[in-house]
Order: structure tokens, then C-alpha cells, then sequence
């Protein structure tokens, strides 16, 4: 989905960089990749509650419950599982913005910066959906 997010609204609404009262250098396509990372990074963090509320509605989570010491452990492996889902995908979206065009124009430090985010995004993503799908116990909520 952040791929098709990077085409259609880098790519598609690139011309909006020529607009006299947007005042960003780089470029549209710069300016819409830090959505587009951030984005994506919540939804590597909604898979993970996702995954949960399905693992309940198979029993699956009964199992693991009962295997781990500490529960907590249990939802702390998904939250990993997310963030690790969530680097892979800032990787591969930043070479393909770099593929197309996309400026970066800041220091490794700001950029350091911009994958943190990205990654306390997917954190609290991730907590929020787990604590959903806890009380709920359903994927189709």
C-alpha cells in the first residue's frame, strides 16, 4: 500500500511542487515521502494487532498463552515482528524513493531521525491495535 501511496501521491501530484505559494526546494515528491514512510509504518504496526485478534479467533494464542512464561513476551514478540516488518519496509521505500526521485537533502543524522519516528510510530501502532484486538478477541472489529 505505501508503494502505491508513493506513486499516486508522489508521482501523480508531483506538479504540485510548481504551485508559487509551495515553498519546499526539494520537490512535491520529497515533501510526500516522509507521509508515505510514516504511513506505512502505522500499517506494519495495525498488521500486528491484526494478527493477534486472528490468532485468537484460531486458538492459536490459547497455545502460546499457555507456552509462555510471561504473557507480555507473547505480545512483545508481535510488536518486534511489527517494528522488524516496519525497517524492512523504510529500507525498501527508500530505495525506491531514491529510484524516483526523491531528494534527500538532509544530513544521515536527520534521516536517523526520520527512521525513529517512523519506528516509535509503528511502536505505538502496535500497542494501540494489540490493546484492541485484546479486548476484543475478534478481527473483524
Amino acid at each position: 500500500m505505501p508503494l502505491l501511496f508513493l506513486a499516486f501521491g508522489g508521482g501523480g501530484l508531483s506538479n504540485l511542487g510548481s504551485v508559487p505559494a509551495f515553498d519546499f526546494p526539494p520537490g512535491y515528491t520529497t515533501f510526500f515521502f516522509v507521509y508515505v514512510v510514516l504511513q506505512g509504518s502505522a500499517f506494519a504496526g495495525a498488521g500486528a494487532g491484526a494478527a493477534i485478534a486472528s490468532d485468537f479467533e484460531t486458538g492459536f494464542m490459547r497455545r502460546l498463552f499457555i507456552a509462555a512464561p510471561h504473557r507480555v513476551s507473547v505480545i512483545a514478540g508481535y510488536i518486534l515482528g511489527a517494528v522488524a516488518l516496519a525497517l524492512f519496509l523504510m529500507f525498501f521505500l527508500t530505495l525506491v524513493g531514491l529510484a524516483v526521485g526523491v531528494n534527500m537533502d538532509g544530513d544521515p543524522l536527520q534521516l536517523a531521525g526520520l527512521y525513529t519516528m517512523t519506528t516509535l510510530v509503528t511502536v505505538v501502532s502496535s500497542l494501540w491495535t494489540a490493546g484492541f484486538a485484546l479486548r476484543i478477541r475478534v478481527s473483524r472489529a
